[in-house]
């Protein structure tokens, strides 16, 4: 129930803004309208310490691949609730140099089996995808089924920032914007969002309000490709160019921008207003990509080979964990097991969500061998799988705060910590009693 109170010295009031499916939007502190919250519906449990791993190598040959299958396991809901808005200024996300070199390819057929299953559907809440971690600690993630970008509060929960339903519309105010399963995002110097938009075919930008000025919170507009458009695959300016489902995307030290375009099946690059193609076409279907911050090499998963592959600068491509082409096998391993192998034999089965820390670790997720990976030299990797009651089921997107790991469990709609992994882990199992734990418990 709306209230309108008198503001009294001391306390605090808030006015809270939701959009027209009723979620919050933002929250804005001493003002005079209020709501009041329900219950908050997400639980946060203690972050346990463990220890993480070592120094990654560059370029390793292409290596053999050692089997592996997933498990599918079941989501349980839990509750959500109101919480503040992400702050930021608008600034435009920076483009990089390269020439405009239009390109047609044969046509392929695509599938992303989350766009498949949630672009025809109702709304369904909680299918995450992309997560990012801005500079001061806020957490972002894309709802491929629920078509918006929300925001992490640790007492409340999640709530939209941006989106609200299925389309292509940029708009000055997020909640007004709409997205077609917004997947990978990344950050720019400017602490505005960059998504890849998959089912509009376009990159787009948020431009973070910490609060509402009547005029524009959390502007949503597109940088890239143009959603009026049929997917494509052409380079040139930011305007004429065309993408083919992009599902992640990464920034480098200069504000470039690259672009896993699945369904072109190659890297693109984003620079001084030109979408140009990085490297040579020898994916098939990338679906993560990161930047390692030493030389801004790109680590790709290159999802469809079931490998792993660096591009250097000068587009030299090398694969580094995984044999390219080598059909995903199977393992069998505890759920509760973790240890190292070298990188000629490991086996991935549908790497989708890749990030590298601050030491240069790359750490994948293993789709559908529900576990993630950790690249930490050319020759060994560590597997961590998890116990009965936190085993992961199609984890996807990743990302590192501090020494921290965050891990979007997808089909158990759960964010989830491990905590440590930029210092060293320890071989053995994974107790349920500490060394994993949830950042938030399943989503409603």
């Amino acid at each position: 129930m709306n209230k309108t109170l008198r503001l009294r010295k001391g306390k605090q009031y808030n006015r809270t803004i939701k959009n027209r499916k009723n979620n919050v939007i933002l929250i804005e502190p001493i003002v005079l309208e209020t709501t009041d919250f329900e219950e908050p519906r997400i639980k946060i449990d203690d972050i346990k310490l463990i220890e993480g791993p070592k120094k990654v190598d560059s370029c390793a040959a292409p290596a053999e691949a050692a089997p592996a299958e997933a498990a599918p396991a079941e989501a349980a809901p839990a509750e959500a609730a109101p919480a503040e808005a992400a702050p930021a200024e608008a600034a435009p996300a920076e483009a990089a140099p390269a020439e405009a070199a239009p390109a047609a390819d044969t046509e392929e057929e695509y599938s992303d089996e989350y766009y498949d299953e949630y672009s025809d559907d109702d709304p369904v809440e909680g299918i995450l995808r992309g997560i990012v971690v801005s500079e001061t600690g806020e957490h972002f993630v894309s709802d491929i089924g629920d078509n918006c970008i929300k925001k992490l509060d640790k007492v409340y929960g999640l709530i939209d920032i941006a989106g609200s339903i299925r389309g292509h519309n940029d708009s000055d105010i997020g909640y007004e914007a709409e997205f077609n399963c917004p997947c990978g995002m990344d950050m720019d110097k400017d602490n505005n969002i960059i998504i890849a938009d998959l089912g509009n075919n376009c990159i787009r930008k948020i431009e973070l309000t910490r609060v509402a000025d009547e005029i524009k919170v959390n502007r949503v507009m597109t940088i890239a490709g143009s959603a009026a458009q049929e997917p494509g695959y052409v380079d040139g300016s930011i305007e004429e160019a065309l993408f083919r489902f992009p599902s992640d995307v990464a920034i480098d030290s200069h504000g470039t921008i690259y672009v896993a375009d699945s369904g072109n099946n190659c890297i693109r690059r984003i620079k001084d207003g030109q979408v140009t193609t990085f490297g040579e076409k020898t994916f098939n279907n990338p679906e993560g990509i990161a930047i390692q911050r030493v030389d801004d090499s790109i680590i790709v998963a290159d999802t469809g080979n079931n490998c792993i592959k660096r591009i250097t600068q000068d587009q030299t491509i090398c694969v580094i964990a995984g044999k390219e082409g080598q059909p995903s096998g199977d393992i069998s391993l505890p759920r509760n097991t973790q240890f190292e192998e070298s990188a000629e034999q490991i086996r991935f089965n549908h790497p989708t969500g890749i990030i590298v820390d601050g030491e240069g670790n790359i750490f994948v997720s293993d789709t559908k061998n529900d576990c993630i990976r950790i690249i930490t030299d050319s020759e060994a990797t560590t597997i961590i799988s998890i116990s009965e009651e936190y085993k992961f089921n199609m984890p996807t997107g990743l990302a590192v705060e501090d020494d921290n790991l965050i891990i979007l469990d997808t089909n158990n709609s759960t964010i989830r910590q491990i905590n440590g992994v930029a210092k060293k882990i320890e071989k053995g199992p994974i107790s349920k009693n500490g060394f994993l734990s949830l950042l938030n418990s399943l989503l409603s």
